[in-house]
């Protein structure tokens, strides 16, 4: 936090002794997210990167900007497509 301000580190030079930042919000109120297409941090509202990579299915991480601890957990969904091929002729007795 500079000045009450937070920010995320978003590069680092350490041949200058330099790194850079971006000013991030974090919400007053956390909020929960259910049944999103990313994961979202319930501390700033934003998405996190590289969520699909993850190999578990439920756990606990840390947010990619801000650091805050998320316990997620991802629901895979399975649908099917189909094309009619050829129809079957009914015998006739």
């Amino acid at each position: 936090m500079i000045d009450g301000k937070v920010y995320h580190v978003c590069g680092k030079y350490p041949y200058n002794n330099l790194i850079g930042v971006k000013e991030i919000t974090l919400l007053s109120t956390p909020e929960d997210s259910k049944y999103e297409n990313h994961l979202t941090c319930p501390y700033r509202g934003g998405k996190n990167r590289d969520t699909r990579k993850r190999s578990q299915d439920n756990g606990i991480i840390n947010c990619d900007k801000c650091g805050s601890e998320i316990e997620y957990s991802r629901e895979i969904e399975i649908t099917y497509s189909n094309k009619a091929v050829k129809r079957n002729s009914p015998i006739k007795l």
